[in-house]
């Protein structure tokens, strides 16, 4: 009786506008224009699909669904992203896809069309490329033709070990994506400052570096590893002293507490410093020029380091007490005898290689006393020093800075 009033209802409004005031939804479900009210006031606006897709209150109501971040919209979401990995999604190949499923089935538009609930129209516009399913109707049109949601997107099947695959590298990048705006929201929160772009650092030596950009600056976020040898904390103070003296290091930006040194919600601390324009050279990659200027860069933070008195012990005495021929043997013997255990031939190899330089070796130790003790970068590595044409722009990465044995008296 409901489809013969509707079809009746249908027939007078051809041709008309109307306006149809309705609590049984499926009387509107084919209006072109739907408007949901909540408290006399309108909070959603669209046609049937694109109320349904957006998953809101409408949503709610047709369905009967409370919305929930579930493990089906997160494999929607994740299917999403192998499309943004690959490149966008080819309507037309999926729409031909879900065609050829649908005939295998032996399934007519019109039989899919009432097992989802839509119209013949819905579903010969997706089979002609002209849209896709929305988000709540594909895990129901993927279990009707036998498919997982990335087949559907992706328009082909796909073998399954490549699919656990694609489906891991979606999911990694899914979390990369939220940690990026959770740190979005965390300098925000902390600094005031509204970041447009987060992206990470490919380098980086004991520490998570993120680049951050805002609609008119650009700065550096580094969360230092939290070692022995990583001081964090004495970051800040050393770089402030170093610009005093003409060395060109990191500026850092202080939190709306005035502290240059914040703390996230896991107690990870991290510095924000403002983004130095220049190049990174790789390993083995340093021009000439470059290998002659951060020698004279070394010595002059040598220089200007000597002020400060509370550096703490990075390497001192006890690293060179143990570093000797006789005790890189014992060392290497205790790591071969693991790479054996686990049938890991070629490095094995390499450990007896190792071994027998050191057999031809002449014992020896090193002399503490003959050694000074100075302030020093304490890390001091090409990935550190940013250049611009023929010069150091800046000496980054000084959370190793630190009172070092290293140099003969």
């Amino acid at each position: 009786t409901e489809r013969l009033v509707q079809d009746g209802m249908d027939k007078l409004m051809a041709g008309r506008t109307t306006f149809v005031i309705a609590h049984r939804l499926s009387t509107i479900r084919n209006s072109d224009c739907i408007m949901v009210l909540d408290q006399g006031k309108i909070i959603e606006r669209g046609n049937h699909e694109e109320l349904i897709a957006e998953g809101g209150k409408y949503y709610q109501l047709y369905t009967g669904k409370i919305i929930d971040s579930s493990k089906e919209e997160e494999s929607v979401q994740a299917a999403k992203m192998i499309l943004k990995q690959e490149g966008s999604m080819n309507q037309e190949k999926i729409g031909a896809f879900i065609s050829m499923l649908r005939k295998e089935k032996g399934y007519t538009q019109k039989d899919v069309a009432n097992r989802l609930d839509l119209s013949e129209k819905t579903i010969s516009k997706w089979e002609c490329g002209k849209g896709l399913p929305e988000v709540a109707y594909m895990e129901p049109l993927c279990s009707l033709l036998g498919i997982s949601v990335n087949e559907l997107l992706i328009g082909e099947r796909i073998p399954i070990l490549e699919l656990l695959k694609k489906m891991d590298e979606a999911r990694m990048e899914l979390s990369t994506q939220l940690a990026f705006e959770q740190l979005k929201l965390r300098i925000f929160k902390l600094y005031g400052i509204e970041v447009d772009s987060v992206e990470m650092s490919d380098y980086g030596a004991g520490s998570l570096t993120y680049f951050i950009a805002c609609k008119d600056q650009k700065y550096v976020v580094k969360y230092a590893s939290e070692n022995e040898m990583n001081h964090p904390e004495t970051e800040p103070e050393v770089c402030a002293h170093l610009l005093k003296k003409g060395i060109p290091v990191s500026r850092f930006v202080k939190n709306r507490q005035g502290n240059a040194v914040s703390a996230d919600e896991n107690g990870r601390r991290f510095h924000v410093q403002c983004f130095i324009e220049g190049t990174v050279y790789d390993y083995n990659q340093a021009p000439k020029w470059l290998m002659h200027e951060s020698a004279q860069m070394l010595a002059k933070i040598h220089n200007a380091l000597k002020d400060i008195t509370d550096l703490p012990v990075g390497i001192g005495a006890d690293y060179f007490k143990y570093r000797t021929p006789e005790a890189a043997l014992k060392r290497y013997q205790d790591t071969i005898q693991k790479a054996i255990a686990n049938g890991d031939g070629m490095i094995a190899g390499e450990i007896r290689s190792n071994m027998r330089i050191l057999e031809h070796l002449p014992p020896y130790e090193f002399d503490i006393d003959r050694f000074t003790c100075t302030n020093t970068h304490g890390d001091f590595m090409i990935t550190q020093l940013i250049c611009g044409e023929n010069c150091i722009n800046s000496v980054i990465d000084w959370t190793t800075a630190s009172a070092d044995c290293g140099r003969f008296g």
